[in-house]
């Protein structure tokens, strides 16, 4: 995903960014769900809270073509 960020029109950056973290979110908040180790639920949520912050960033992008 690096790459994709430094290689992609912004745009396209954009919405690569909103739909993987989406769909990134809900794997998460399966596993986090079925582990039984705090510490598996508290860095399910950890992870959760971050890739929500990369969909929102990605959300609040000013709009620009390069």
């Amino acid at each position: 995903m690096v790459f994709l960020s430094l290689t992609l029109k912004p745009k396209v950056n954009r919405w690569v960014n909103i739909i993987v973290g989406i769909l990134y979110i809900v794997p998460v908040v399966f596993t986090m769900f079925m582990a039984t180790w705090y510490y598996s639920i508290f860095l399910g949520i950890v992870e959760i809270v971050l890739k929500v912050l990369i969909v929102w960033y990605a959300w609040t992008w000013p709009k620009q073509e390069r």
